[in-house]
Formats: structure tokens, sequence, C-alpha cells
């Protein structure tokens, strides 16, 4: 395919901007060529001057492409937050939530959420938020047959760690707003490495165009909450980008990284044990040493592990933890069986948009197995049967997160201009709503 890296994905905005300000344009003024006022002289701004500089530096794409956006929906996602909270402050809190105090300290949101006690950071550290707070600060604690922290993995609570070694406060705020930074770099990393990654296979502005989908998809506001998608994402997107370009030491590391992030990394070693062998085309005498490095993935999981029977006395601490959230964690099942679950039981509102999330998303991956790279497309596969093979749906919304090649396909159908508006208006809807559900302490994915 052709690839462009001059341009970013403009806007109707700027385009009828420059059509309004480029000579000999028709019908977008009355005032005729003799009678418009002569055009000043404009000077050249020096490149070298401070001016110069800021405006190569505004006009680079990983600003315009990727810091821009990032900003404008994060501001738009705590401002909504922040106006559920103070419109629906006499809202009942729901049984078993808590929140940030003005003494900085987590206690028990009763008998109403409080819309003045550190609004930003309460918004965004709801649900699982508290966690990867308890790993972060206290380390990890199995209670058999209970819901217990060692069924998170340890990557995102260790970058809290970092992170607030630069803190003066030991206070619960001080370590929320510790996750908060960390979440909200890896996404800007993250959307580095996807446009990046694109550009290999796309133009420019379709890769470009695939960040903001990213950032206004309707649970996107969990790339900026005290979770480890963004950790996740970030680092999936860097090990493929590295073994796309043959650095499979670099992308080892990075899926590593992703296994000790969240349980789907560790199907990371099929589509990059693909792309390794695809790049030498499935020719066994090309393949070198470097192939062992592909192993960090299985030993960073045996490592975790063995450190979990270390510090709790139970080499299976994450699976029999995960089983406390539902009787069918921890046992594989068909990907179907949900679904049919779903016809049987009663529809509640949180099962069709579990359903909805699941169907739509299972659309994009066919699509992204046909007609994507095949590292990408097995990639997409594998995750959707890891993420719906645990007897449940629940999450779901959440969980496709990291199905990246999902908006590599939104990009290429945001080519057509109505897809791209339909999208951007329903998605950015949706991400209303669902961020006013979560910073109310109600139940999202």
């Amino acid at each position: 395919m052709q690839r462009i890296t001059d341009g970013g994905d403009c806007s109707i905005f700027i385009t009828v901007f420059k059509m309004w300000n480029s000579p000999g344009s028709e019908g977008l003024t009355t005032t005729s060529a003799a009678d418009a006022p002569p055009t000043p002289d404009r000077r050249e701004v020096d490149p070298r001057s401070t001016a110069g500089v800021i405006s190569r530096w505004t006009a680079s794409w990983p600003v315009r492409d990727v810091l821009v956006p990032f900003i404008v929906t994060r501001l738009l996602l705590c401002l909504v937050g922040w106006m559920a909270l103070i419109t629906f402050q006499s809202l009942p809190a729901s049984p078993g939530s808590w929140e940030l105090k003005p003494s900085g300290e987590v206690a028990v949101a009763s008998p109403y959420l409080s819309p003045s006690s550190y609004p930003l950071l309460n918004i965004y550290s709801r649900w699982d938020g508290g966690w990867y707070h308890s790993i972060a600060k206290q380390g990890y604690n199995f209670q058999p047959g209970r819901q217990s922290n060692t069924a998170f993995f340890p990557l995102y609570p260790l970058l809290m760690q970092a992170a607030h070694l630069l803190s003066p406060s030991d206070s619960d705020a001080s370590w929320m707003l510790c996750g908060w930074i960390v979440s909200n770099a890896a996404l800007l990393v993250g959307l580095f490495y996807l446009i990046l990654l694109l550009r290999l296979d796309f133009d420019h502005r379709t890769a470009a165009r695939a960040a903001l989908y990213l950032l206004v998809f309707p649970t996107t506001f969990f790339f900026s909450a005290v979770y480890s998608e963004s950790v996740f994402i970030a680092a999936v997107l860097a090990a493929f980008y590295y073994a796309r370009r043959g650095q499979w030491i670099v992308a080892s590391l990075c899926a590593g990284a992703a296994t000790l992030t969240r349980s789907p990394g560790v199907i990371l070693a099929a589509p990059l044990l693909l792309e390794y062998l695809a790049q030498r085309k499935f020719r066994l005498r090309d393949i070198r040493p470097n192939i062992v490095a592909l192993g960090v993935i299985p030993v960073c999981v045996l490592l975790h592990m063995l450190y979990l029977r270390w510090r709790v006395g139970n080499f299976m601490a994450i699976q029999d933890a995960q089983r406390a959230w539902g009787g069918e964690w921890g046992a594989l099942s068909w990907p179907w069986n949900p679904l049919f679950r779903f016809i049987r039981e009663p529809v509640i509102f949180q099962e069709v948009v579990n359903v909805t999330a699941a169907g739509v998303a299972i659309l994009l991956v066919a699509y992204a197995v046909v007609r994507l790279r095949p590292s990408y497309g097995v990639y997409a596969a594998a995750s959707y049967v890891f993420i719906t093979s645990w007897g449940t749906f629940e999450s779901m919304p959440r969980y496709i997160l990291i199905i990246f090649p999902m908006f590599a396909v939104l990009a290429i159908f945001g080519r057509n201009e109505i897809f791209h508006r339909a999208y951007l208006i329903f998605a950015t809807g949706l991400a209303s709503f669902f961020m006013i559900r979560f910073a109310l302490w109600r139940w999202v994915a």
C-alpha cells in the first residue's frame, strides 16, 4: 500500500478554512479581485528562531495527531465526570463504594459521593483502582475463596510504586495520583506506537485516524483510569512495532512487559512467532538464535507464579482469586456459552451492553483476520477467544480495548466521510455516558 508520511487527518473545518483563504476561490466571497485590499507582505519565519522552532514542533505529527487529541479528549472526559458528580450529588452511593476523603485517605462513601473531595482523582479511581492501589501500597494478599488482589498482575502497581518514589506524601490520594499519571503516560506512549505501527502498512491519515478512534472509543476512559489497560496496550503495540522492525530482543522484552501487566499477554507468543517466521518466508534455514528471545513471554508468567508461591504460599493464586469474581472464572469454556446464557436468562441492561460489545468486536476481528497482516489477525482472534473463554461476557466493553487491530479496521472504514462523522458522534456520546456511570460508581465493565 502507498505510504504517506507528510500529512494528518484534516478536519472539515481546516478544509473550509483553506478553501476560504485560497486564491481564486469562487462562491466563498462577494469581494471582487479588483476591490480586494492589497495583500500585506508575508515574511518567512526564521526556522532557527524561537517562533520557528515552536511552529515546527506544533506542526509535527506527534503533537498534532497524538498530544492535541489526547489533551482534548482527556479534558472533556474530566469535565463530564466532574459535572456528573456535581449534578447527581444527591444520588445515593452504591453499596460498598469508597472514595478519597478530604484527608486524602480512602474511606467508605456514605450516604452520598462527594463532588468536592479530590473529584478528578475519585472519578478515575473507582472499582479495580482500589485493588491496584492495595498492591502498590501494601503488596499481594491472598484470601482463599474470597476476592483477592492476587488476581491482578504486577507491572502496573510496580510502575505506581516507581512514580510514588517522587511523591512527598504517602496518602492514598498520592498513590491514586501516581496511578493516574502512569495510565495517561502509557496512553501517550501507546498512541505513538499505534501510529508508528500502522504507518508501516497504511498512509499516515489512516494511522492517525486509528489513534483518534481509540481516544473516543466508548470505554476509552479506562485508558486514563487507575487501570492497567493503557500500560498493556502500549507494551503490545511496542512489541509488534519492534517485531516488524526485526528488533526481536526489544520486541520480546515489550511482550514480557505486557505479560506481566494482564493475563492476555501470554497469547502474544503465537502472533509474534508467526511474524518471525513470516519475515523469513517460513524457511527453517533462515531461523536465527534470536528466536529464543520469545521465550521471555512464558518465563515472565512462570516467574510471577513463583513469586506468588513465595509471597502468599499459592502457586495458582491468580486462578484461585479470579474464581471469586464468578462461578466459572478460572475454568475455560467455549466462547459461545455466554451467548446461550444470555438467551436463556432475563435480559438486563448490562448484559445487553456486554453482548453488543462482543458482537461488534467479533465483526471487527473477522475483518482484521481477513484483511490485515496475518500476525495482527492472529492476535485479534486469539485475544477475542481468550477474553470470551471464561464462561461470561462480563466486562467485554473494557476487555476488547486491548484488540488494537479493531482500531485499524475502524480507521479503514473511516475513509468514508459519513462513517467517520457517525463514529465520532456515536462513540463520543457513548464515551460520555459511560464516563458518567463510572464517575458515579455505577458498573460499566
